[in-house]
């Protein structure tokens, strides 16, 4: 389902309305530089992983990537993306 909304925005050219216009500064270590990445929504991390850049109950920026647009991109404290399960997120408004 998700895989065939996508490519229903990407052949309406709609992908940009629907993602919105919200974007964040996301650090890139290989390129050493921060770029502009657009927010798909805001997320709270429910725990369960072990990852020392991110805390149980924080809320985090998922992120759309052009080279995985399907991917859970999440933001964590290192300021950087990274791909997470989506099962130990839940979204927020």
């Amino acid at each position: 389902m998700k895989d065939d909304l996508f490519n229903y925005l990407v052949a309406t050219d709609t992908l940009d309305e629907f993602l919105g216009n919200e974007t964040i500064n996301v650090y890139q270590c290989v390129e050493d530089k921060y770029i502009k990445m657009k927010v798909i929504g805001k997320y709270r991390y429910l725990g369960g992983l072990d990852q020392m850049d991110l805390i149980k109950g924080k809320i985090y920026y998922r992120v759309y990537r052009e080279d995985d647009p399907n991917g859970f991109y999440i933001v964590d404290d290192s300021e950087e993306d990274y791909l997470y399960p989506s099962d130990f997120f839940e979204k927020v408004d």
